[in-house]
């Protein structure tokens, strides 16, 4: 399982599958360590989904929800990974990846085909859905 030391960095598709399965409200009996949402994650989802219920999510004692860092070097990496010569990625996923990477803490996304890669050569730790249930 996942360093107790390590926080959890949900992206916006872990959390719609959580939400889609009506277990949400289960994270937390399942991973004991803290969860965070960083602001661009709650952006993105709140669009696409019920804001009540991640607000009532992140109201729970281990999530919380915080600002992408304003450091040089978070700008500099988020804007590569959106960029068209960088991965393209979406600001949340893009957000999560380079939180994760600077942190030291592991990544929650689903998304393989867009995280494996820069998460295997930058060795950030991240967990499935999947992974999350089993």
């Amino acid at each position: 399982m996942i360093d107790p030391n390590k926080k959890l960095i949900l992206d916006a598709d872990v959390l719609i599958h959580f939400i889609k399965g009506d277990l949400i409200f289960s994270l937390p009996k399942i991973i004991p360590n803290e969860m965070l949402i960083l602001d661009k994650v709650y952006d993105e989802i709140t669009q696409r989904r019920s804001k009540e219920i991640i607000d009532r999510f992140i109201n729970l004692p281990m999530v919380s929800i915080i600002d992408f860092p304003e450091d040089l070097k978070y700008i500099e990496e988020y804007a590569f990974l959106t960029s068209e010569r960088g991965h393209n990625l979406d600001k949340g996923e893009s957000a999560c990846l380079v939180y994760a990477r600077f942190n030291d803490d592991v990544l929650a996304s689903s998304n393989l085909s867009d995280i494996k890669r820069y998460c295997s050569f930058h060795k950030i730790e991240y967990i499935t859905t999947i992974d999350l249930l089993i």
